[in-house]
């Protein structure tokens, strides 16, 4: 079911005449809680900007990252040392991910 259908069920149980201020609190309450309801139901909740952390992650990694970013900058003019100093950053830097996360599952392994 939609949320469409969904709440249109939700909303089919709600009174059509209010003869006292209560009913119409109590109306008016039950149609937010229907449309909150319904929403929740069908649209799930996603963090604008989810944390992505990571136990692996260093200092270390961040700048060999960055240094690497900093070499294919400068590799984009063509000049061949630049293209090879870029491949060999990044070379240093995917080879450290590796050995940094064989490590840390290692060290998770070992506490279990």
């Amino acid at each position: 079911m939609g949320k469409k259908s969904d709440l249109q069920s939700h909303l089919n149980k709600t009174p059509f005449r209010f003869h006292t201020k209560e009913v119409v609190q109590v109306t008016s309450q039950y149609m937010s809680d229907a449309i909150r309801d319904s929403s929740e139901m069908n649209c799930h909740v996603r963090l604008k900007n989810a944390p992505t952390c990571f136990p692996w992650w260093s200092r270390k990694l961040c700048n060999l990252s960055f240094g690497v970013r900093k070499h294919f900058n400068r590799a984009k003019k063509n000049t061949l040392g630049d293209w090879e100093r870029f491949k060999e950053a990044q070379y240093i830097y995917k080879k450290m991910i590796v050995v940094i996360q064989r490590n840390s599952w290692k060290t998770l392994c070992e506490s279990i």
